[in-house]
């Protein structure tokens, strides 16, 4: 589901916006599952990869599309 939600993140400058101002409401509305949240707010890329699959270049377009620090 995290791949989803990145790629629409990505697309979608509303669903952005609304990230941006409440990051863990809108990754959970968005099916994001809580350990991959709470990876993600911590900035901690082994553990994303680890459970998501999700490789540490689509954490940092995350942080790049978010305009966050690495």
């Amino acid at each position: 589901m995290l791949a989803e939600f990145l790629e629409k993140l990505g697309q979608d400058t509303e669903l952005l916006a609304a990230y941006k101002k409440d990051p863990r409401g809108v990754m959970k509305k968005h099916g994001v599952a809580d350990d991959e949240i709470e990876a993600i707010m911590t900035k901690d890329e082994k553990k994303l990869e680890k459970i998501s699959k999700t490789s540490s270049s689509g954490l940092k377009m995350l942080y790049i599309a978010t305009g966050e620090e690495l």
